[in-house]
């Protein structure tokens, strides 16, 4: 997952939990609404108009038993609360009414109160929360009862019947009594209510506990994937920042996950590894321009008197021809003259492979028959291979029939490695002593074309496990009499026909003890370069791969 994904995604938890805690604080308000609020103002609602019914009801009674019209003229709008406490005796009376003829004032008054106590029955009956807290039949025999006393009242105010003022009375006593039953009814309902609003606050408080824990858990875990995500990795980035700057470009950064700040931290060790390699192949080549210099330095003055020397020899050697000695003595002395001969231009040979080896080898590749000139440089060595009780077997059943090489240079390469390997034959201290060669076509995964191996296995003491990155090195060798540039020099011929030349693991038997290898484990050298446009640095010159050379090894080889 990328960076950008993941802070996409930290970023949804965070807009989740907030939109959680919005969306539950609107939920609770709307819910806190639907449940109390809407009650409280439905029974509120009722509560006052049932009060209009009693009062309506309290007036219309009062106007039917009032006893004369003008004592209490002025006492209902004087003091109503007095007015309502002197009714309630009157409705709670039993003595039955003194006869009274009803007035005009009792019509109106009676109009009126009944248009009040219709219009506080309608906006009851209007409500639906008012219908279900009251009770719709509860609100159909307050009807009742009221229609009752309303067509018993009219039979007394138009006809005078005073049986029907008392019985209206009594009806409107039995509507008063229902209404304050369903007054306690709905006052009990809305202490209900209230526990119930008390429950719903305890429930809503713990909903927002959860949101609240919900939020911080969400803020503490983004705090967590950031420290993750970010800051470690940066953290990691810096320290490797401050260690590659000084110097210790060995140090790696550990590659986490496949984000951008991991590709980035796989950069940085790839940038390390570059820079190490650099600076090693940096103070090798300052190291060999110093031995190069050295080197031809020494080598220009030690072949003046070696000219010197291996020219006295050859004009001593013509001279004997007219000397007069004895025929032994001459052939003697001939045969001294042409060892020194012999002596100087092998020493001659050497200061030349000497002074190769510190500069960029050339080569010139062309096809050629590969069969024909290995088998020519394996014949060349037979007299040493027998000299050390060496065996040497040449296989080239699956060997190319041509291909494109420099013959002379891929011979100096090729005859490096088989003297090695002849070298390390002949210290096995028992068993089979022998040197195997063979030349075979190769495919090389993952890239085109055909390779052709040149294989050189010997079945010597092998090479020690802490030597096998160093053998490749200019001048490193195991040997007492070795110049140590004889593989350092094949790597470089080869790797300017673009090969490579490496070590491989044996396949003799054989196991490693404390020491290093066992006898019989052996060591198997491959020269492999392409079979045909063989890769040359510029201008046909390949550079010296001394930095690759410090991966090499050596076994005493």
């Amino acid at each position: 997952m990328s960076l950008q994904a993941k802070f996409a995604l930290m970023l949804g938890m965070l807009g989740l939990a907030v939109a959680l805690a919005l969306g539950g604080g609107l939920l609770s308000l709307n819910f806190m609404h639907n449940e109390v609020r809407t009650p409280f103002q439905s029974m509120s609602g009722a509560l006052l108009q049932l009060e209009r019914v009693k009062l309506s009801i309290e007036w219309q009674r009062h106007i039917l038993t009032r006893a004369r019209d003008d004592a209490e003229r002025d006492e209902l709008a004087a003091a109503r609360e007095a007015q309502r406490a002197a009714m309630a005796s009157r409705l709670d009376a039993t003595e039955r009414l003194p006869p009274r003829a009803p007035t005009e004032r009792d019509r109106t008054e009676m109009t009126q109160s009944r248009a009040a106590m219709q219009t506080a029955l309608d906006e009851l009956a209007g409500d639906e929360w008012s219908r279900m807290v009251t009770g719709g039949t509860t609100l159909a025999n307050l009807r009742d009862r009221l229609s009752a006393a309303r067509d018993r009242a009219d039979a007394w105010l138009h006809d005078g019947e005073h049986a029907a003022r008392e019985d209206a009375a009594a009806l409107l006593l039995s509507a008063f009594d229902l209404v304050r039953r369903t007054e306690s009814r709905v006052v009990r309902e809305t202490h209900e209510l209230l526990a119930h609003a008390t429950d719903i606050r305890a429930r809503l408080r713990n909903v927002a506990a959860f949101i609240m824990l919900t939020t911080v858990l969400t803020c503490a875990l983004g705090v967590m994937l950031v420290r993750r995500w970010v800051l470690r990795p940066v953290a990691d980035l810096r320290t490797a920042a401050a260690r590659i700057a000084a110097g210790d470009f060995a140090h790696r950064v550990a590659v986490r996950g496949r984000d951008e700040l991991a590709g980035l931290s796989a950069e940085v060790n790839t940038m390390a590894g570059m820079v190490k390699s650099l600076q090693e192949e940096a103070v090798e080549r300052e190291r060999l321009a110093a031995v190069g210099e050295m080197v031809r330095k020494i080598a220009h003055n030690l072949r003046s008197p070696l000219t010197g020397i291996r020219g006295l020899a050859e004009m001593s050697r013509s001279q004997l021809d007219d000397a007069a000695a004895p025929p032994s003595l001459k052939a003697d002395l001939i045969e001294n003259q042409s060892r020194i001969i012999e002596a100087v231009d092998r020493f001659e040979a050497w200061l030349r492979d000497l002074l190769g080896a510190t500069r960029p080898t050339s080569v010139a590749p062309a096809p050629g028959d590969p069969r024909e000139w290995l088998e020519r440089i394996v014949k060349a060595y037979l007299p040493a291979a027998q000299a050390r009780g060496v065996a040497v077997r040449l296989e080239q059943d699956n060997a190319p029939h041509a291909a494109m090489f420099d013959p002379a240079q891929m011979e100096l390469a090729m005859g490096a490695v088989i003297a090695n390997a002849l070298d390390a034959a002949g210290l096995a201290a028992s068993g089979q002593r022998e040197v195997q060669v063979r030349s075979t076509v190769e495919c090389e995964p993952g890239q085109a074309g055909q390779f052709w191996e040149l294989r050189v296995s010997d079945t010597g003491p092998g090479v020690p496990a802490g030597l096998r990155e160093r053998i490749f090195a200019p001048y490193f060798t195991t040997k007492r009499e070795g110049t140590g540039i004889g593989l350092a020099l094949a790597r470089q011929i080869v790797r300017a026909h673009g090969g490579e030349l490496r070590l491989l693991e044996s396949t003799h038997s054989g196991g490693s003890g404390p020491e290093g290898p066992s006898p019989g484990y052996g060591a198997v050298f491959s020269l492999r370069v392409p079979l045909q446009n063989a890769a040359r640095g510029s201008n046909g010159v390949a550079k010296a791969g001394h930095t690759e050379a410090m991966s090499g090894q050596n076994s005493g080889h």
